[in-house]
């Protein structure tokens, strides 16, 4: 387990159908404990997260998930935010949508066209959304316009938009 979490690997991405060990493991104690608290985790901000894109999509904005891998399930991935990327001339409006919902903008950690907004309840952390207007450090690293065209829906998600196989590889 502390290897699985030291590289971030999503333990809902391990079923027992994948091996003898992945088997195994699903049935030790500690990995289904390990397991029901990250799925209440993901339960969690996957549900501020669908609340954010509906405002988002009101205001007729889009998003992608730009850090899902393409492989199932596509929400679950281990990071401290959820990474996602809007166009920039929607960057404007969707920042001032997330701040009306109550989300803090963390400034302080700000980088070139990427937004951090934590939201708090009752002192706690309980979703982390980081909103980029490109893929990258300070220089983009991928064609966002040929990203945006090859974008899809999640196979097995249709809440989520993912990049496209190549830019998945890339990102």
């Amino acid at each position: 387990l502390r290897l699985l979490h030291h590289n971030k690997v999503p333990l809902l991405s391990i079923r027992p159908d994948q091996g003898q060990f992945q088997a195994e493991l699903c049935q030790h104690s500690a990995f289904i404990e390990a397991r029901t608290a990250e799925e209440a985790q993901c339960a969690s901000l996957r549900q501020h997260y669908l609340a954010a894109q509906a405002m988002w999509r009101q205001a007729g904005i889009r998003d992608v998930v730009i850090k899902s891998s393409g492989m199932a399930p596509s929400f679950p991935y281990k990071t401290s935010n959820l990474d996602l990327l809007v166009r920039p001339e929607d960057g404007d409006l969707a920042r001032a949508i997330l701040r009306r919902a109550g989300y803090v903008e963390l400034r302080n950690v700000e980088e070139n066209r990427k937004y951090l907004f934590r939201l708090f309840q009752q002192g706690e952390e309980v979703a982390g959304l980081h909103v980029h207007e490109h893929v990258g450090w300070y220089a983009s690293f991928v064609d966002e316009e040929a990203l945006w065209e090859r974008c899809r829906v999640a196979p097995d998600d249709p809440a989520l938009t993912i990049p496209g196989d190549e830019d998945i590889l890339l990102i």
